[in-house]
């Protein structure tokens, strides 16, 4: 069985996430489960094969520079162009909701669209990057990037409902410290149940939309969800992590540092010291009173943030999503902007990877030009500098493939 324990991995530019990896296996059905990294590492990464199941290719951008957002309809999908003020479209409801959770509130938005009568919607729920990402956006530079507004109001204004929610300890949600990842994980299969228990929504179409550490959350719960009463009806998994986490953040980390204008050795010194926290957090130690941090580095930051929780952090280090992937039997849509940094293209190629070895009956995975890792558009070199510009617009290539992917399962 695979454990309710997660990678949490850290993306945004200013909160990097810090943290090692040890491979640990997990029983499913009586097998015992190992680590397929080194498998997919190994997979020619440019190669570019098309068939029934994989149907990798490049994204082409659309016409305009944006993906106009649709009023709602009675039907999904079938509406013309209309929009409130807020940008809300017209005829779509919106409401602040709370649910229970692991053992406290959570609080979201829930955008309902009109529909006819004695018909139900369908619905996505969207769940966020890491924290201090909220239910809308993504902090990063010197603002924010609103990637989960922007999807929500469009997908509603196509007629599908959708949650967003704050997660535990951010935004409005309650918080209780010295949370587990199964916590997290809970959180997200309750998100599930409550939008099931909403009488507006049909349970049997329902999707889950993970960014970044999102995607692994959501990967998890869509796992735990096989063979339940009322199946969801696909997974989008934008900039998902396919390593163990210590090899994408020992690759953050490096790309933060650089930066940050570090030298070779200074980079150098820093990955070792880190390596040192992460054995001793794999190895039980609680204590770490002796490791030295500076508040004016973010990457110290981020390492003491983990070091204050270490029986969380563990539990981050528990699971390979290529595993968890592999259980996943549902529709599957990666998509991965070939501009983002911090989770990359071969990310993207491992999921895909993994998804083919197991003969997955439907999966999709497709790049997208000039998109970085918050879907935003960047038509120069990639860099973390240009997280710093928050007012750069969502790529609507990004808006335009959710959302086909959706429509064309709700057919």
């Amino acid at each position: 069985m695979i454990l309710k324990s997660g990678i949490r991995l850290i993306f945004a530019i200013v909160t990097l996430l810090s943290f090692s990896a040890v491979a640990i296996s997990a029983e499913r059905s009586g097998q015992q489960l190992t680590s397929s990294v080194a498998r997919a590492e190994s997979t020619a990464s440019g190669q570019k094969t098309v068939t029934k199941r994989n149907r990798r290719e490049t994204v082409p951008k659309p016409k305009g520079s944006q993906v106009q957002p649709v009023a709602n309809s009675q039907k999904a999908g079938s509406a013309k162009n209309a929009t409130t003020g807020s940008g809300l479209p017209a005829a779509v409801k919106s409401e602040e909701v709370k649910f229970t959770g692991s053992n406290l509130q959570l609080a979201g938005t829930f955008l309902l669209p009109k529909s006819e009568a004695g018909k139900r919607a369908p619905a996505v729920i969207i769940f966020g990057d890491a924290k201090p990402a909220t239910r809308d956006a993504v902090a990063a530079g010197n603002g924010s990037h609103f990637l989960y507004r922007d999807l929500a109001q469009h997908f509603a204004g196509l007629g599908i409902a959708v949650l967003r929610y704050d997660r535990r300890c951010v935004g409005t949600s309650d918080c209780k410290p010295q949370s587990s990842f199964d916590d997290f994980i809970i959180d997200g299969e309750m998100a599930v149940k409550y939008l099931r228990s909403r009488p507006e929504i049909d349970p049997k179409r329902i999707f889950l939309l993970g960014h970044g550490e999102g995607g692994l959350l959501a990967s998890v719960v869509a796992s735990h969800d096989e063979g339940s009463k009322d199946k969801l009806a696909g997974l989008l998994l934008a900039a998902a992590p396919g390593r163990f986490g210590h090899r994408v953040v020992r690759d953050q980390l490096r790309l933060f540092l650089t930066d940050q204008g570090s030298s070779e050795s200074e980079i150098a010194d820093y990955l070792k010291k880190s390596e040192a926290v992460f054995n001793r957090i794999t190895v039980g130690e609680s204590n770490f009173a002796d490791v030295k941090f500076d508040a004016q580095s973010a990457a110290d930051v981020e390492l003491n943030r983990l070091t204050k929780d270490p029986s969380f952090a563990f539990g981050l280090l528990s699971n390979d999503p290529l595993q968890i992937i592999k259980s996943v039997k549902i529709p599957v849509l990666i998509m991965q902007g070939d501009k983002d940094q911090l989770i990359t293209v071969s990310d993207a190629e491992y999921l895909e990877e993994a998804l083919t070895r197991e003969g997955h009956a439907d999966y999709t995975m497709k790049i997208i030009p000039d998109a970085d890792h918050v879907f935003k558009v960047n038509k120069g070199e990639a860099s973390l500098k240009n997280y710093r510009d928050a007012s750069r617009p969502t790529d609507p290539a990004a808006i335009k493939l959710a959302t086909e992917w959706i429509l064309k399962r709700l057919k």
